[in-house]
């Protein structure tokens, strides 16, 4: 679920400098074009005493608030001299307080063309250029001031951030690190350090820095959210729940400790709680009212969902976010006029910043393609997710390179011979379903199906196996595997089945990205019985890439990064065809499952040891939760008319038109396969 824009995928750090520095970087005014950055030169040089008067006092006026005699007073030294480096750094940062960040720049810029080595225009313009975004030209300053002065714990923070902004997660958490060697009690370290730690996966590190934050700055609600959402990922959903009601009752009146309290009971279906504290939340913010539609869409109830949504366009006009939720829930005009019309109007609107443009141009996409207008709709996609991929720092950390490695590690690590090693290891246990494949491929239909049967309950999507095998298989390159391994990572995921979904007699999880850990699921629960569910290569990633996934998926944003995510899974996917026994893992196509229902679903069932049941056959019908983007699709009848769909977008794939041999190439090899397999 969508959380407000710091809680968007990767949460944006807080960031010292900017309250450090907040007399220049004010956040409510947008900077003036009009203005002129350039002081006028005369003849006249300032004798050395009435510079420096003019600058300290300047310096003072500055420091107490009083901006406009500051800067008439600047002004007098710059008239004088147009390159005192002084002058201009104070000048910078006078036009950054007002919101002329570009002029702000253009001062800084000439402080240091004449000082290259200023300290602190070298800083002071690092800050302005990441609040322009320009991350990249923002660390490379930064990166000259901490070498000069290398205890600069406020440009060290500001370069962690920037370099956590652009997907390096390593080089950042050193810079955290080092701020906090110099500042141990920086509360707002620890928590960026815990959002760069969590970007590594380093769960329990992660966690650490995120309960120091909170101890060093209880005051602070935020903290309290990405400590719940780190107990989350750990699985300690108790604590997790805890630390959220703490928060509240510490900080009643918190939006954002609300909106996140509100999800956490909607996910243990406690919706008497969570409704309430959504309805209270919603009006605060476009943000906290898409989050309360979300929910509700997730519940199937979409026509409250629009409600909420169109009453937080009345409320708050200037926003994108709810235009996405719309056209989520498929509503694509209301009250006499269009989605397209009332977007279009609003999308080169320069007061809106570019999050809310990344969700217009999405919902414009949605819209463009609901009236079947492929080529405008391909437009807004391909908008949308250029801008998606600069707003998630995770989607610059996609590395193309450990992608394309990982198949041959895996197949290295897990062989027939380790199964059989680890055998006496796992829990006999055949509780699990592990539906697993690419994302987009029809994982949650094939979910909804078989938690139709009255024997299985669903556990939604688990990061259970992400968490835990990624540090397992790091270890387990360097170093024999270890059967303690498979016994603690069994015993751990029988105790999140429980607390998920009880005494049921199978629960599935169907966390797509679980194909990456088959091997390890195998070791720890043999008995387990997976489910392959594969889809159309170009079907897949076309509908990755018209998808709003939150930030969630690294590789979602660049057609060619999906592509190379996609062959990398193909070739996991051959050598787990190789070494898994057929009795316990079983392929089967998302087209025979939508165009051969009931034969599709009865070999699953069989494969499965569970009987027939009619309300497989009407997953549609369930009043379970949906936590996927597929709740509006999922809740139709099975339906065929995705079947084929890339073919409407052919000129305009790009990228993803490399796959085309892969999908006929794809569509052979399906066929030769034995895909249900029956115990002997």
């Amino acid at each position: 679920m969508l959380k407000q824009p710091q809680t968007l995928g990767l949460p944006s750090p807080t960031n010292p400098t900017l309250r450090r520095l907040a007399r220049r970087l004010p956040a409510d005014t947008e900077p003036r074009a009009t203005e002129r950055a350039s002081f006028p030169a005369t003849s006249r040089t300032p004798c050395v005493s009435v510079r420096m008067t003019l600058l300290q006092s300047a310096h003072e006026h500055y420091r107490e608030g009083r901006i406009e005699t500051a800067e008439a007073q600047i002004r007098l030294v710059l008239e004088r001299d147009p390159h005192d480096v002084e002058a201009n750094v104070l000048a910078g940062a006078i036009f950054a307080k007002t919101g002329r960040l570009t002029q702000a720049a253009e001062l800084f810029q000439a402080a240091l063309k004449l000082e290259p080595g200023h300290h602190d225009a070298l800083v002071t313009l690092g800050m302005v250029l990441h609040s322009q975004g320009n991350h990249a030209g923002a660390a490379q300053l930064l990166r000259r001031a901490v070498e000069q002065v290398p205890d600069d714990s406020v440009a060290l923070n500001l370069l962690g951030i920037c370099l956590l902004k652009l997907g390096d997660a390593s080089s950042a958490i050193e810079a955290f690190q080092r701020v906090l060697a110099l500042q141990p009690s920086r509360a707002e370290v620890y928590a960026n350090l815990g959002m760069a730690l969590r970007l590594l996966n380093e769960g329990e590190q992660a966690l650490s820095a995120f309960n120091r934050a909170v101890q060093l700055a209880p005051g602070h609600p935020q903290n309290y959210v990405q400590l719940s959402k780190q107990y989350e990922r750990l699985g300690r959903r108790d604590e997790a729940l805890k630390c959220l009601e703490d928060g509240l009752s510490r900080h009643p009146h918190s939006a954002h400790i609300m909106e996140a309290l509100a999800v956490a009971y909607a996910k243990r279906r406690r919706h008497r709680e969570a409704e309430p504290l959504f309805e209270k939340v919603a009006p605060l913010g476009p943000y906290h009212a898409y989050a309360f539609a979300t929910w509700l869409q997730e519940e199937g109830r979409f026509d409250d969902s629009v409600g909420v949504l169109t009453r937080s366009l009345s409320a708050h006009p200037l926003q994108g976010v709810a235009y996405l939720g719309l056209a989520e829930a498929r509503c694509f005009g209301w009250d006499g006029t269009t989605l397209v019309n009332r977007a279009s109007a609003l999308l080169d609107n320069p007061k809106l910043d570019s999050r809310s443009q990344m969700y217009l141009s999405y919902a414009l996409g949605r819209s463009f393609d609901h009236q079947e207008r492929y080529e405008q709709a391909m437009g807004f996609f391909d908008r949308a997710n250029d801008l998606a991929y600069h707003s998630f720092p995770a989607s610059m950390s996609f590395d193309r390179a450990a992608t394309e490695l990982e198949p041959a590690i895996l197949s290295e690590i897990y062989t027939k011979e380790l199964f059989e090693r680890l055998r006496d290891h796992g829990d006999p246990s055949n509780v699990p379903i592990f539906i697993v494949g690419m994302i987009r491929s029809g994982t949650t239909l094939l979910d909804r199906i078989l938690s139709s049967h009255p024997d299985v309950e669903s556990a939604g999507e688990q990061l259970f196996w992400t968490v835990e095998g990624d540090p397992i298989h790091r270890r387990w390159r360097r170093e024999e595997p270890r059967p303690i391994d498979v016994e603690t990572v069994a015993k751990g995921y029988a105790e999140l089945l429980k607390a998920e979904a009880g005494p049921a007699r199978h629960v599935t999880d169907k966390m797509p990205v679980n194909y990456r850990h088959l091997g390890l699921i195998h070791a720890a629960l043999p008995n387990s019985k997976i489910l392959h569910i594969r889809r159309d290569p170009l079907d897949t990633c076309l509908s990755i890439y018209t998808t709003f996934l939150h930030g969630d998926s690294n590789f979602a944003y660049r057609k060619e990064n999906i592509v190379a995510f996609y062959r990398s899974y193909l070739r996991v996917m051959e050598h787990w065809r190789t070494v898994l026994p057929t009795d316990r893992f079983l392929e089967l196509d998302y087209e025979d499952l939508v165009t051969q229902p009931e034969a599709t679903i009865r070999q699953v069932l069989d494969f499965c040891d569970l009987g027939w049941d009619d309300a497989c056959l009407s997953p549609d019908a369930g009043n379970g939760s949906i936590l996927t983007p597929s709740r509006w699709q999922v809740r139709q009848p099975i339906y065929t008319t995705s079947i084929g769909r890339w073919r409407k977008y052919e000129p305009w794939l790009g990228a993803l038109g490399d796959l085309i041999d892969t999908t006929s190439q794809g569509r052979t090899e399906v066929s030769s396969c034995k895909r249900f397999h029956k115990p002997s």
